[in-house]
């Protein structure tokens, strides 16, 4: 890890968000936008074609604008990642894709049930689709459906049309009626036998309403792949295609996979049959029933692994094997953000993707961790080890999306420490919008570009963000243990049912456990172990090495993946498992014949798993066979449950046995004890459960044999623990197989390093030598929200406890597509990866073996706070800042207030009334008159306006195409009135009326007490975002109450007022009675996390000034000022100046400063702190209330005299 790398991170390791292309692309503001990315330290971008597009998208202007933008970007430094979709899921080609392939439409697998009793007729109607499947079978005694015994019904199945059409016309003069009948359905007409019955029926429905395009394309139809990638990436590779593996990196693939609850596509049956032998079609009942005796039990779980399994590998085969041999032959690389039947379903991506982190500062890692434990897609963990198990050197998480607009930079900072906590070092925002304009601010906002008022502090997120990439993407991953992922028992136990549940829920109980033990680890998934190198007491996997392997609950398991835990445990690897083994080896028969072989690898006798699946039950005592007593250790004695039960097999193999749950039994706490004291964790966490579950930790073990790991606070609260680190190189195996005791290298010393992420440099930590066990004892004090990254190495000789001849990922410049990358090769008709190098993976990422020795140059500036200081002559006085002293001096109640921009009263709410016919621009006709009485509307297309209404009434027209129904519309053209009133108590000297030119959509004119403001008197202004217009009302206002009317001619649904009207101007704004009234500007204020009074939809720049006395100056000469009296919920961007000096930028946690004594005189210190706002209370008339963690009106901010 170089320094000078880390200070000014390369390109390929910064912040690289999605750019929504969502207007005109007018070549000028691109280019503009490019060179603001730029200089805020953005490393590139992914070209993303989305909703509001104004340029038809794969036309020629299309690719002359990605042209243009890959050009400017090259001249800029920046890096260009193809989104390959308009806007999304990817696969259609804007829709083009089921043009060329009407048959490729998405359909998906509906299944109906019926409990029925017999002698009886019975009729069903059912949707217009191939029925696949059709059966009834009879109930037993126990009301167990025998489907061995069922009935085949798709013989009685028919056509029927269920509507009735009348038509007034007629084919001559004699007659002018006619009859029809439309509306297509499946009916089912059946002689139920005697007794009860149960009838099951599959439907293959094809998807008719579908986000943008109506419908999806199936990603499993291997023609339509091919269409779709000669419709856009061998365009992209035409237009730009000698910016490949350069400039332009790789091309994104989104949300592709099944619509369906069921995953299905029509050519899963001859794909099931090619790899099993049978028809699919004739057992789809065990999807959602379960066999009546042993025998049948079995063959629901066997199907149900196998249809599970076919439907993963068909759609892995075909759409992403498809994609990535593209981007191999075209020197790009692949990176996917999917949806994943199992873990491996990403298994060709160059760099795995996935989608996370969409919270506000505050919410607790406890509900964060349970929200997204779990979710291959979601869980940045599962996209990390994932990562690392491909050989891939990145890992990417697409981040923020909805998460609106009252985020901020401590928001971001605070969710990219999360995810690089958990192995992430790809971060990919959503998004930079090209505009804001009108209704596409609402695109799962925010935007974090231009539009922000932070954004020209954006640099310091930036260079954190690049500083944190690099170090994550330096060495290899450290972590030793694996937790294999139950997806093989889930399939089989049958998803949803209460011991699939119950599977699942343990496993994610596990891993939320040891994340905030903390642990480090690696989710790992039973395919892609079945394809690892097992070795010398280790499992190596691209770029992971395992020497511990957690087994959470399984009852199902593939027989691959089992003979490599017998390897590795007979090599000496360390074998935990909990709760219930895999006892059925879910490829084969589906008998257990797993049964006897893996309860004899753990020692464990029959009886001794039962209790998993019976709470009511107690353990069983532990015999001679089990471990002492003493290692059969009860975790919480207040726990109703009984005491979780250790039993060992011959080898380094355990097993915990429990009675229900492990959540119930409290087991983990069990579980990470015996990790403990078996694994030879490199890395782990010593001190108060309840301050370390605040944090999550990553590590890496470096090229020359040091560790680097980063922690996280995630809590708004200070936590205090000690990192513990093993250093003894001694640890490793016996002959045996046996773990030697880490004990040996007793005395060894240690540097450690903080390496600061906000500024760039380095500095000592602490020096420290290692205990009698070899364990060097870190102390780590995080204040809320703090992180921290540190690197240690032993004195010379000494190697961090690493993994000997493990070559480290490269260290070194920009990792090239075509020269990291090898083609794909594996079968398509293999089940399982097939044998490649590096453990039979198509591996990711390439390795490269030495790097320039750490070498920190002295600079000549210094960086304070995220501000440039010339410091030179102080440079011995300035440290890290973790032992400088903290001056608290009282932050006064009142200050004096400045704002950059004018201030705005948000106009998002109306009366409103419509009425058939386009009317005139009268501002006192009837309509006008009805809007004064009318319901309140919010800002949105008229028509939603008037669905919001108690009882909605509409202009409504008919039509009929000949042999349909008579069809009902909407009358257009329809003029809908809008009218708001506020009072003027000062008059300001200037105030604009301004609004997007997208807020009104349709033919309008504005009044403003009755005078009339059109399009053409409106004119651009200079606000948040180029779409805005404007236009100076100050004539037209009066003191007391004024009114403004909109009318608008809607020719369309979509039209309307749809997004809020704004008065700008110097001024207040007030609520009395819930009525707006403009007052003068507020002189001073009080600190606030709130919206300030007098200001409740003030976005942008604010300067608070004021006085602090001091008496005494403080004896350091460099110290850290904090106020007393701040806000905790404050989280805005802060700088301070301080005696007219620029002390520096707090973007984020802690607000403090640090100070010269120099800076600081007796008596009065004047200061200033610039407060930079989000945009949520100008966009959306709303506010984050933190203590509540919830968004709520301005309005309820402050009321009349507060402040």
């Amino acid at each position: 890890m170089e320094a000078y790398r880390f200070l000014k991170p390369p390109a390929e390791f910064r912040i690289m968000p999605f750019w929504f292309w969502n207007g005109d692309m007018d070549p000028d503001r691109v280019a503009w936008q490019i060179r603001e990315m730029a200089a805020q330290g953005v490393g590139g971008f992914f070209l993303c074609p989305r909703q509001g597009l104004a340029i038809p998208y794969l036309s020629a202007a299309w690719f002359e604008a990605v042209r243009h933008a890959v050009e400017t970007a090259a001249r800029h430094g920046l890096k260009v990642w193809l989104y390959d979709e308009y806007p999304y899921p990817s696969g259609i080609a804007g829709g083009e894709v089921v043009l060329e392939h009407p048959d490729a439409v998405h359909r998906v697998l509906k299944p109906y049930h019926f409990q029925l009793a017999g002698p009886a007729d019975w009729e069903e109607t059912f949707p217009f689709g191939r029925v696949v499947y059709a059966k009834a079978a009879p109930l037993d005694e126990m009301d167990r459906p025998r489907w061995s015994r069922a009935v085949d019904l798709r013989g009685y199945f028919g056509n029927h049309q269920a509507e009735v059409v009348f038509q007034k016309t007629g084919l001559t003069r004699y007659n002018q009626k006619r009859f029809f009948t439309y509306g297509p359905v499946k009916r089912l007409r059946w002689r139920v036998p005697s007794g009860r019955w149960q009838v099951l029926v599959f439907v293959e429905e094809v998807v008719r309403d579908f986000k943008y395009y109506g419908t999806f394309v199936d990603p499993c139809h291997p023609e339509a792949v091919q269409t779709f990638l000669r419709l856009t990436h061998d365009r992209y590779a035409e237009t730009v295609g000698d910016y490949f593996g350069t400039i332009v990196q790789g091309v994104f693939t989104d949300e592709v996979h099944y619509l369906g609850r069921i995953p299905w596509s029509p050519r899963l049956p001859a794909y099931f049959y090619e790899m099993y032998g049978s028809h699919p079609a004739e057992s789809l009942h065990w999807l959602v029933s379960d066999g009546a005796d042993a025998a049948e039990a079995a063959a629901a779980a066997r199907f149900r692994y196998r249809y599970m399994q076919a439907a993963h590998l068909l759609l892995r085969e075909t759409y992403h094997r498809a994609v990535r041999a593209w981007c191999d032959q075209h020197g790009l690389m692949y990176v996917a953000e999917v949806p994943a039947l199992r873990m491996s379903g990403q298994l060709y991506s160059h760099i795995p993707g996935g989608d996370s982190a969409h919270e506000k500062l505050g919410r607790s890692l406890a509900w964060i961790l349970d929200e997204y434990t779990g979710s291959f897609r979601n869980d940045p963990k599962a996209v990390s080890s994932l990562a690392h198990q491909l050989g891939s050197r990145r890992a990417l998480i697409e981040c923020f999306h909805s998460v609106g607009w009252s985020m901020t930079l401590q928001d971001a900072k605070w969710m990219l420490d999360r995810l690089a906590a958990m192995g992430i070092n790809f971060f990919n925002f959503h998004a930079f919008f090209y505009t804001l304009d009108g209704l596409a601010k609402h695109d799962a906002p925010p935007s974090q570009f231009f539009q922000n008022p932070y954004w020209p502090r954006f640099r310091l997120l930036a260079d954190y963000a690049g500083r944190l990439s690099y170090a994550l993407s330096q060495g290899r991953p450290g972590a030793v243990l694996a937790v294999l992922t139950p997806t093989t028992s889930e399939w089989a136990e049958g998803q949803g049912t209460s011991r699939a549940q119950q599977l699942r829920e343990d496993w994610r109980y596990l891993c939320t456990a040891l994340a905030q033990d903390p642990l480090d680890f690696d989710h790992l998934d039973p395919e892609l172990l079945a394809a690892a190198r097992v070795e010398d007491g280790c499992i190596r996997l691209g770029d992971a090495v395992y020497r511990a392997l957690l087994l959470p609950p399984f009852t199902h398991l593939e027989q691959a993946a089992w003979h490599q835990i017998q390897a590795f445990a007979a090599q000496g690897g360390l074998v935990l498992a909990a709760g219930h083994l895999p006892v059925v080896d879910a490829t084969e028969a589906g008998h257990d014949g797993l049964a006897s072989n893996v309860a004899a690898w753990f020692g464990v006798p029959a009886e001794g798993m039962a209790a998993y699946w019976q709470p009511g039950r107690a353990s069983s005592p532990a015999p001679a066979a089990a471990l002492a007593e003493g290692d059969a250790t009860a975790v919480n004695p207040a726990a109703t449950a009984a005491k979780p039960c250790w039993w060992r097999g011959p080898h380094r193999t355990y097993f915990l046995a429990t009675e229900g749950s492990l959540r119930t039994a409290n087991a983990a706490l069990v579980l990470i004890e015996r990790l403990r004291q078996e694994a030879g964790l490199p890395v782990y966490a010593e001190g108060q459960p309840e301050q370390r579950a605040a944090c999550l930790l990553h590590h890496r073990v470096l090229a020359d044999g040091s560790g680097l790991v980063f922690v996280s606070n995630q809590e708004g609260r200070e936590v205090a623990w000690t990192l513990c680190v093993t250093v003894a190189p001694g640890a490793g195996l016996s002959g045996q197989g046996d773990m030697l005791q880490a004990s040996g290298q007793a005395g060894v010393q240690a540097q450690v390093e903080r390496w600061d992420l906000e500024a760039g440099t380095q500095a000592p930590y602490l020096t420290e030598v290692a205990d009698e066990r070899g364990i060097l004892r870190i102390p780590v004090r995080l204040g809320p929200y703090e992180s921290v990254l540190l690197r240690w190495r032993t004195e010379a000789g000494t190697r961090v406890f690493a993994e000997a001849g493990t070559q480290a990922a490269t260290e070194a410049g920009t990792q090239t597509a075509t020269e990291a990358h090898h083609p794909v090769e594996t079968s398509a008709q293999t089940p399982t990866p097939s044998p490649a190098k590096a453990g039979g993976l198509p591996l990711a990422g390439g390795r490269s073996a030495e790097v320039t020795p750490l070498s920190v140059p002295r600079a000549p500036r210094r960086v304070l706070c995220g501000t440039p200081l010339l410091l030179d002559a102080i440079e011995p006085l300035m440290r890290t800042g973790e032992d400088l002293p903290v001056v608290r001096v009282p932050l006064p109640s009142r200050l004096s207030l400045t704002l950059h921009q004018p201030n705005a009263l948000r106009l998002g709410r109306f009366r409103f009334a419509w009425r058939p016919g386009a009317e005139g621009p009268n501002p006192t006709s009837v309509l006008a008159g009805a809007a004064a009485e009318g319901p309140w509307v919010e800002v949105k297309p008229w028509l939603h306006q008037v669905a919001d209404g108690e009882a909605p009434v509409l202009p409504v027209s008919f039509h009929q195409v000949f042999g349909t129904p008579l069809r009902i519309t909407v009358r257009y053209p329809v003029t809908c009135a809008y009218l708001a009133e506020f009072d003027v108590e000062v008059c300001p000297d200037e105030v604009s009326l301004q609004m997007d030119q997208g807020a009104i959509r349709g033919a309008w004119q504005v009044f403003v007490n009755d005078h009339l403001i059109t399009r053409a008197m409106m004119q651009p202004v200079s606000s948040y975002d180029h779409a805005r217009i404007g236009v100076d009302v100050r004539p037209w206002l009066r003191p007391g109450r004024n009114r403004l009317l909109v009318l608008v001619t809607a020719a369309q649904d979509s039209d309307g007022l749809v997004d809020p009207l704004y008065l700008a101007g110097r001024f207040g704004v007030v609520y009395r009675g819930g009525e707006p009234v403009l007052t003068a500007v507020p002189a001073e204020v009080g600190f606030s996390a709130r919206p300030l009074p007098g200001l409740p939809h003030y976005a942008g720049t604010l300067t608070l000034a004021g006085t602090v006395e001091i008496k005494d100056l403080p004896d350091a000469e460099v110290f850290w000022l904090a106020w007393d009296g701040w806000p905790p919920e404050f989280a805005e961007c802060a700088e301070l100046t301080w005696n007219g000096v620029a002390v520096g930028v707090r973007p984020w946690a802690p607000y403090r400063w640090q100070l010269l004594r120099s800076f600081v005189k007796q008596g009065a210190n004047p200061f200033q702190l610039t407060i930079r706002t989000s945009l949520a209370p100008l966009l959306e008339g709303m506010y984050f209330d933190a203590k509540e963690h919830r968004m709520r009106p301005v309005t309820d901010a402050w009321h009349e005299g507060d402040g």
